[in-house]
């Protein structure tokens, strides 16, 4: 009896949520990088430490636990495309996926469980529900494009551009 897990989808490809991880570690530090630039480092050093009960305000903690929760929403979206049969043949095509996997995190993450999980932990500065903010949603959508991006440039047998001699005038 084998105790190896699967590791060719329905096309032969190798899936790998290593692969995915990684991509949502890219992504995690991408979007950390951008919320302190854009100046909203209460998400990171506040709100993302107050959700495990780490008295904020906590840069440190914050940006680990946002990292954290980045590699392993990038090893969900990698299970993901999979189980839906996505298979990107280049990395514009999984930042397309990518995108429409960040969406549907901003529909149910964002909209929902953030402001639901930070009213349940008593945070003062919880967003409303329903959390509508275009900012957090533009964030998702790019996360999310960061994300399969990423995993399709990783992922084995995956070229970088389509060959030359594909392009038709």
């Amino acid at each position: 009896m084998s105790t190896e897990t699967p590791t060719h989808d329905r096309y032969g490809h190798a899936v790998d949520v290593v692969t995915g991880a990684v991509s949502g570690l890219a992504a995690g530090v991408f979007g950390s990088i951008v919320l302190t630039l854009a100046g909203s480092t209460g998400v990171v050093s506040r709100a993302t430490p107050a959700l495990v009960g780490i008295e904020p305000p906590a840069p440190v903690a914050g940006w680990l636990l946002f990292v954290l929760v980045s590699v392993g929403l990038g090893g969900v979206y990698a299970g993901v495309v999979d189980a839906v049969g996505v298979d990107p043949d280049r990395p514009s095509g999984g930042a397309l996926a990518g995108a429409v996997y960040g969406l549907a995190l901003w529909l149910v993450v964002a909209i929902l469980g953030i402001p639901a999980a930070l009213s349940a932990v008593g945070y003062a500065g919880a967003p409303p529900l329903p959390y509508l903010d275009p900012v957090a949603l533009a964030g998702y959508v790019g996360f999310g494009a960061v994300v399969g991006w990423f995993h399709a440039a990783l992922a084995p047998g995956v070229p970088a551009e389509p060959p030359a001699d594909s392009v038709t005038p």
